[in-house]
């Protein structure tokens, strides 16, 4: 009961401020703000690992839980095993795992360090008034609508994505959320992009080069659909998980999703 009381007061000082930005519309997948110096940026997009609320079965959105142990100690393993890739610029959202995550793959990281900025629109999806509540309580009326049976699993939640997208799931979640303050995709899809843009522009005034950004949850498979729409289709995405994207001349091209080889080069 303590965290989730805890969690209901990091949701009222965030939910309600989460970025929701309706002044970015949706322009077409695969392009980008264009900057003088236009050139190539390599982006390593890192999912955090998992929290208290994850292990315990509860909604993890934009309410904070805290890393755990295991969680740590991935982040830091990746951060060994990307610790020879020199990042221009670190990016995540202003959420303490993805902060933390970050944070202990930079301190590993044996070239000079970048300082790590926050945004907002990296933030995982806004669950409104299902945050920290039980995970089954808010899947299962969506799996029933699509005679889908809710277990927790991935295979079944690869079914409902095939059945709705995550277009479908985002704007079924904000539909029923009690508090009505649950993002829906267009707004989810927004604000990533304003992030993404903001990524691309702070990297080439820069020089280029590689990018660290860290978030999680269904917010990753949706910057990848969005930035790259025929090149993913919905691919795994585990903790601790690398997927490279290609920035250049406004294009992104998907090189790789859901990599664990620097996590196991970490070890």
């Amino acid at each position: 009961m303590r965290y989730f009381i805890w969690a209901v007061m990091a949701l009222m000082m965030t939910c309600f401020s989460a970025a929701g930005t309706t002044g970015w519309a949706q322009e077409a997948a695969g392009t980008a703000v264009q900057a003088p110096g236009d050139g190539q940026v390599l982006i390593y997009f890192v999912r955090s690992g998992r929290t208290f609320f994850q292990v315990h079965g509860r909604v993890q959105g934009v309410s904070n839980s805290p890393l755990t142990e295991e969680a740590v100690t991935q982040a830091k393993t990746l951060g060994k095993g990307m610790k020879d890739i020199a990042f221009t610029t670190a990016f995540s959202s202003d959420l303490g795992r993805h902060r933390r995550t970050a944070r202990y793959i930079l301190a590993e990281n044996a070239n000079p360090k970048p300082e790590l900025v926050e945004f907002r629109g990296l933030r995982d999806w806004n669950y409104g008034g299902f945050e920290g509540s039980l995970l089954i309580q808010m899947l299962t009326p969506i799996y029933k609508k699509h005679n889908l049976e809710y277990d927790s699993t991935r295979t079944t939640y690869d079914k409902l994505i095939g059945a709705i997208g995550y277009k479908g799931i985002a704007d079924a979640i904000a539909a029923a959320d009690p508090l009505g303050v649950a993002e829906n995709y267009d707004r989810i899809i927004a604000r990533s992009k304003e992030a993404m843009d903001k990524v691309i522009v702070d990297t080439l005034a820069k020089g280029g080069g590689n990018t660290l950004v860290v978030s999680s949850g269904n917010e990753l498979p949706t910057i990848l659909t969005m930035l790259a729409p025929d090149q993913f289709h919905g691919e795994n995405i585990s903790d601790g998980s690398v997927s490279i994207v290609k920035y250049k001349n406004g294009k992104y091209r998907l090189e790789i999703v859901g990599d664990e080889s620097y996590l196991n080069k970490g070890k």
